[in-house]
């Protein structure tokens, strides 16, 4: 997933806030795999 305000905006406290919610997504993502393969 791309999050193009990241990539364009200045501020480090911007990026950082996507950073966060990049690795939500990406959490979420893990349990969701976890759960289709009934690990």
């Amino acid at each position: 997933m791309e999050f193009g305000t990241v990539k364009m905006a200045p501020r480090p406290f911007i990026s950082k806030a996507g950073e966060l919610s990049r690795d939500k997504a990406l959490e979420a993502i893990k349990q969701e795999l976890r759960k289709g393969l009934g690990l």
